[in-house]
């Protein structure tokens, strides 16, 4: 991406794709918390932020209380990638 955020190079950028992504995001966040709620079997808990990047597509940052191993928060967002 360049400063602006356009993309160096717009023939093989993706718009429908980034566009689909903005839209459903938020559905996407709100499965993976329910599906990692699922498998670790208590509420977990967390807070974080959703900020917007160069090229106008939503990035998170998430925090969890508690311990829960890489795997299983790996394995989820496979999870989750294959339902929404």
């Amino acid at each position: 991406m360049r400063e602006d955020g356009s993309p160096v190079d717009p023939s093989t950028y993706d718009y429908r794709r980034a566009a689909r992504a903005a839209v459903h995001f938020a559905s996407l966040v709100d499965r993976w918390w329910q599906n990692l709620r699922r498998v670790v079997g208590f509420d977990a808990q967390y807070f974080g932020t959703v900020e917007p990047q160069k090229r106008i597509t939503p990035h998170a940052h998430f925090a969890v209380r508690g311990s829960i191993p890489h795997r299983v928060i790996r394995e989820v967002t496979a999870a989750t990638y294959l339902q929404v």
